[in-house]
């Protein structure tokens, strides 16, 4: 009913349209909705799916949710469930994915700063964790595949790990999302662009004195596919070289590459 799809907005003290601290009212709702989704013996449907995304904008509007460990696992136990069934695909469905991905993000960002106890990081709710429900989501059908949770979860990677460890990190994800798209018949065999771009921009960021090499390689590799590059991703590789110890190289592939930006992407000024 249309009380349970608002359980969010009608307590709580609103801060810039978000609730700072949920009520506890609106929490013990919050449960109640997630154990009839998770203790449902009936067929999962339409009306499952508007439960579950009323729980995800709930913790979009209660922030504080979102940062809650307990919550998160909730949330991904939710969609867990309704993996289970057998769906049709049906790209409606995207936006709770994109709520639960947010949500996420917020809990990394507030639980992480490259500075969780050793092996911690690849533990429940870490990127590999989340990137293997991905998998699984996709499989069932429950979701159509897109490039907006896999370039998420590299965002995220310096936040869990240190600067110098995220790209290497980074790098096994990016291996295991082109492992997927290859067991996916209706997928294309390389990466969306937007993905190379968050692997190029870890390596730009790392300071390591491989980082403008392996953000070349990247670039290269992109290029096979998609021509011309945006001038995001030619910018995160001269980034690269910005920071790299051969300044002689560097400015002068800087301005190869600064051309290349001129010529190809017209739209930029």
């Amino acid at each position: 009913d249309h009380s349970k799809r608002c359980l969010c907005s009608m307590n709580g003290h609103r801060i810039g349209g978000l609730s700072a601290e949920v009520d506890e009212d609106t929490l013990e709702r919050w449960i109640q909705l997630r154990n009839r989704l998770l203790l449902s013996t009936e067929q999962v449907g339409d009306d499952s799916i508007d439960d579950a995304l009323a729980l995800a904008q709930c913790m979009q509007e209660h922030p504080s949710l979102a940062r809650d460990r307990e919550r998160m696992k909730d949330i991904f136990a939710v969609l867990d469930h309704l993996s289970e069934g057998h769906w049709l695909p049906n790209a409606s469905r995207s936006n709770l994915l994109h709520l639960v991905m947010l949500a996420w993000s917020e809990y990394i960002e507030s639980e992480n700063s490259g500075s969780l106890p050793q092996g911690r990081h690849e533990e429940e709710l870490g990127p590999f964790d989340v990137l293997q429900k991905l998998r699984n989501y996709f499989e069932s059908g429950l979701f159509e595949r897109s490039a907006h949770p896999f370039d998420l979860i590299l965002s995220v990677m310096d936040m869990v790990y240190t600067p110098q460890t995220a790209p290497y990190k980074g790098h096994a994800i990016y291996q295991l999302i082109l492992q997927q798209k290859l067991h996916d018949p209706m997928q294309q065999a390389f990466p969306e662009e937007s993905t190379v771009y968050q692997i190029v921009n870890l390596w730009s960021k790392s300071g390591l004195p491989e980082a403008a090499e392996r953000a070349e390689n990247y670039l290269d590799e992109l290029k096979q596919f998609i021509y011309p590059p945006s001038a995001h991703i030619l910018c995160a590789t001269m980034e690269a070289y910005a920071r790299d110890s051969d300044t002689s190289r560097s400015i002068s592939r800087i301005g190869e590459l600064f051309e290349e930006m001129k010529t190809s992407c017209k739209h930029v000024n």
